[in-house]
């Protein structure tokens, strides 16, 4: 079935799995040449490039999100991905906008809110950071990855108590 992209993906996918990176790329050309709308082989594609450190070829397969409603139709999932690969690609304001539809779907939900404190600290905004990383521990108390992000943020604003104390967290978790 020559016009049947799905073999292409799921060989790109197989082939990143084996951590062939160059001809999952190609694989995964092919599922979005045949199918150049769906929007799961668009992120994966992304996600391959992103990885290859080709963040042009990465940005151009995610283009058919902007201005797009598609976001709120895509399984939790594929958003943590997308979100990841935006932030790979350093497009913070794209992974925030994904993480909110996240947020919207689950407020309380550890991995989003561990997601937002990647993109605050990445802002250097250690108040928001802050405020995220303790709504993912409360939500997950064997957080240490929250807590190191906790210790960054309080460092960060010279509140070297407290960062003490997260980083003790951290490293005993």
């Amino acid at each position: 079935t020559p016009r049947d992209p799905r073999p292409y993906f799921y060989a790109g996918m197989a082939l990143t799995q084996a951590d062939r990176l160059p001809p999952a790329a190609t694989e995964l050309q092919g599922a979005v040449r045949l199918a150049p709308k769906d929007p799961v082989y668009r992120i994966f594609q992304a996600n391959i490039y992103s990885r290859l450190r080709q963040k042009t070829p990465a940005l151009d397969a995610l283009s058919i999100f902007k201005g797009s409603d598609s976001l709120r139709q895509l399984p939790s999932p594929w958003l943590y991905l997308l979100a990841d690969v935006y932030f790979r690609l350093i497009q913070p304001d794209q992974s925030l906008e994904v993480l909110k539809v996240l947020q919207e779907r689950n407020p309380d939900d550890p991995r989003t809110n561990y997601e937002l404190v990647k993109v605050y600290g990445y802002w250097d905004e250690p108040d928001q950071t802050i405020r995220y990383c303790r709504k993912s521990i409360q939500e997950s108390p064997v957080n240490p990855g929250a807590y190191f992000e906790l210790g960054k943020a309080y460092y960060q604003k010279g509140d070297l108590p407290s960062a003490r104390q997260a980083f003790l967290h951290a490293v005993q978790q």
